[in-house]
């Protein structure tokens, strides 16, 4: 027959245990966490390195121009961007997306239709204002008043080219499109380059 006294002993000795571990679990619950969340952090850490993003511009080009065609953008000189309006003497600003700072580059992707299955096509870059701004292969250069670069077209006759780097050289304005022997329709790219604002730091106000 089971002693009593032994019974009380033995449930309260498994009691304390079934405590103690509850309460260890509870403290190092924390600290597992913890060690979990670090590689994710780590990992967040190499997927966003604080480097400068170069924005790209698309152009397009065809051999046949379609319904789907957009309609070309008119090249406006920087004088005619700069015309004060009538009846006052407020500036017309130069629109946000022309704006080239000296020295600042840009990528630039051209869509090519329309063109022979399965052939390449070379391109050449063509600025209305030679000098203003320089092409590229690779964004350190050199860059040059005219680049040539070919694509390869698909079974549909359609092709993409890789990046290539515009680089505002002189301060001024330009107009850039691509072109080859078979185009018949291309859009334009506006580049007005200026310099970089020298502006005074502006003072912190406790």
């Amino acid at each position: 027959m089971t002693d009593p006294a032994k019974a009380a002993n033995a449930s309260s000795v498994i009691f304390r245990v079934f405590f103690a571990s509850i309460v260890a679990a509870l403290i190092l619950s924390p600290v597992t966490s913890a060690r979990r969340q670090d590689p994710a952090k780590q990992d967040s850490a190499k997927q966003d390195p604080a480097k400068p993003q170069i924005e790209t511009r698309i152009l397009r080009a065809e051999r046949v121009k379609t319904e789907q065609s957009p309609k070309p953008k008119r090249a406006e000189t920087q004088q005619q961007t700069q015309e004060a309006t009538t009846g006052s003497n407020v500036v017309t600003a130069i629109p946000c997306e022309s704006i080239l700072f000296l020295g600042d580059v840009r990528s630039v992707i051209l869509f090519a239709s329309g063109y022979q299955p399965n052939s390449t096509v070379i391109f050449t870059t063509v600025q209305t204002n030679p000098g203003v701004v320089g092409f590229s292969g690779t964004p350190t250069g050199p860059f040059v008043e005219s680049y040539q670069f070919p694509v390869t077209m698909d079974g549909s006759g359609s092709g993409i080219s890789n990046p290539y780097y515009v680089k505002g050289l002189t301060v001024g304005f330009t107009t850039h499109h691509d072109t080859s022997p078979e185009t018949v329709f291309f859009t334009t790219i506006d580049y007005n380059v200026i310099n970089h604002c020298n502006c005074p730091p502006i003072p912190v106000v406790p």
